[in-house]
């Protein structure tokens, strides 16, 4: 796919995973106003998602290491020695 973007913009344009999604999508026949309309519904679900745990479980964000600002995580504090959340449960 990323080789026909530069057929067509004449430059290379790199593809995530919601852009590789779309082409998948358009090839199953949905119109691109389909395709946007479920990526925003998906995008909105997770959002919510995403409040409610830091609404139950925690105080705003996490600091970064060497910072007394509240912000995001930094990388270094990413991973499994910093997670808190469940368990791995068995599926």
């Amino acid at each position: 796919m990323e080789d026909a973007t530069e057929d067509v913009f004449g430059r290379r344009v790199w593809l995530n995973g919601p852009g590789s999604m779309g082409c998948v999508g358009l090839d199953l026949g949905y119109e691109p106003l389909q395709l946007k309309a479920m990526f925003i519904v998906c995008r909105s679900l997770s959002l919510c998602a995403h409040s409610i745990e830091e609404a139950t479980r925690e105080k705003g964000w996490h600091a970064s290491a060497n910072s007394d600002m509240i912000q995001p995580l930094s990388l270094e504090m990413q991973g499994p020695d910093h997670y808190d959340g469940p368990a791995d449960r068995h599926l």
